[in-house]
């Protein structure tokens, strides 16, 4: 059956294939979103941190994968590579938010939950290098620290510009390159929730370096910290030098470290 040009029956077939088509592209973008390779999550790693974190060697799927997380320092050398694993719940990005699960550092997976306005983790595990540091400031960089940070997330809830935390972080097997003695020790740092910030008490759980002090961080305005330092008797002459680079000397053996 032929259709005159302009004719309802023409019209008629003229919107099917457009339906046809509409609907094969609809189709064609479930499946990309769906089945989007893990190796998207790197390229969008890389553009958000203008190249400072990187998800490399990455299998699965965007959605759910794995990979190696690599934080770059401003030398643009890979400073930090750990082990992670996600899943990302594709239902509440179509609500406008992210949720995900993420496991980093041979640790559990932990859930994050975000919006443009708020940040929830609850009963997170993470394990990663204390060179991380040397990452998130570059003041910190030439201390070549080492150990792992193992931190407990009870609960952080980051709404600007307020900060509630509650949690604990160990580092474990403490050192720098500038000490001989290694490790230094084992130090906690216990973060529990302070006005529109969080406070934090430092101590030492075991080493030849003591180091006990607090301090207390609000988003917008530069933390507070003060501690004292002190080498155990027998590791005096190996360890001041390094106190000597980060700390004031107070006399008896005891070091001042100060920030505000």
């Amino acid at each position: 059956m032929l259709f005159r040009s302009g004719s309802p029956g023409a019209r008629f077939a003229a919107m099917r294939s457009r339906l046809w088509w509409a609907g094969g592209v609809a189709i064609y973008l479930l499946i990309l979103f769906v089945f989007a390779p893990a190796a998207w999550l790197d390229v969008a790693a890389n553009r958000l941190s203008e190249g400072r974190v990187r998800i490399a060697a990455a299998e699965g799927t965007f959605w759910s994968g794995r990979g190696e997380l690599q934080l770059v320092d401003a030398r643009r050398t890979t400073a930090i590579a750990e082990a992670i694993e996600w899943q990302i719940f594709p239902v509440a990005v179509l609500a406008g938010r992210i949720e995900c699960a993420i496991g980093i550092g041979g640790a559990r997976k932990f859930r994050v939950a975000a919006t443009p306005s708020r940040l929830e983790i609850a009963d997170a595990d993470v394990s990663i290098a204390a060179a991380v540091l040397g990452v998130i400031d570059p003041a910190m960089a030439p201390f070549a620290l080492r150990g792992r940070f193992v931190a407990h997330i009870v609960d952080l809830v980051w709404t600007r510009p307020e900060l509630h935390a509650n949690g604990v972080i160990v580092w474990r097997a403490a050192g720098s390159e500038h000490s001989k003695v290694a490790p230094l020790g084992d130090y906690q740092l216990a973060v529990a929730p302070a006005g529109r910030g969080v406070q934090f008490r430092l101590t030492t759980l075991n080493g030849p370096l003591q180091l006990e002090g607090g301090g207390a961080w609000s988003p917008g305005a530069r933390p507070v910290f003060n501690a004292m330092a002190r080498a155990a008797p027998q590791f005096q002459e190996q360890i001041e030098p390094l106190l000597r680079l980060f700390a004031a000397e107070r006399g008896g053996g005891n070091y001042e470290v100060r920030l505000q």
